[in-house]
């Protein structure tokens, strides 16, 4: 669909230009000055008058926009990518620390435009695998989240991602911040 707007646009910008070229084409030949045509040709002030209107419409490229404005609809910025929730730190436990016992409290700064927190942890570091998964929530409010029970010498891989709960498509949760802590 874009590529046939910019289609139009060209076709309608090379339309506008021959035709505002042969208008003034027709102008500049009418009040240029020529030997045969006219008498006081010779008059310096006549001739820099005469040519001077040759180049009168220098703002053909402002008018040319508004008249394709005029014909097809611009493109408006859309406000709601201010509305994405900005992505979150994560505070604690540190990356690659070694956390003594098998209960750990995540910890992360608050994010902008947030509702809730999805945050995840597995044993498998690309979060692929759902059956190593230990925690998959996606509607915690606080910016901590305690999880008990992990097993003693593991490798535990988290994540954590703000959404703000909207339904605009794209900007309704930002980027998983990612660490790894083991357990001993």
């Amino acid at each position: 669909m874009k590529s046939l707007y910019v289609f139009i646009l060209g076709l309608a910008l090379t339309l506008n230009f021959a035709v505002a070229s042969e208008t003034e084409k027709k102008t500049a030949d009418a009040t240029m000055c020529s030997a045969e045509n006219d008498a006081h040709c010779n008059d310096k002030l006549h001739t820099t008058e005469a040519h001077a209107k040759k180049g009168k419409n220098k703002d053909w490229t402002e008018k040319r926009l508004e008249q394709v404005a005029a014909v097809l609809p611009q493109p408006v910025q859309d406000k709601s990518k201010t509305d994405k929730p900005s992505m979150v730190k994560l505070t604690s436990p540190k990356f690659l620390s070694t956390i003594s016992g098998t209960d750990v409290k995540l910890e992360w700064t608050p994010s902008d435009n947030v509702k809730v927190y999805h945050i995840q942890v597995s044993k498998d570091a690309g979060f692929n695998n759902r059956s190593l998964y230990v925690l998959n929530n996606n509607a915690v409010v606080e910016t901590s989240f305690e999880v008990k029970n992990l097993e003693p010498n593991t490798k535990y891989f988290w994540r954590v991602a703000a959404y703000n709960g909207e339904l605009k498509p794209g900007y309704t949760k930002s980027l998983f911040a990612s660490s790894v802590f083991t357990t001993k």
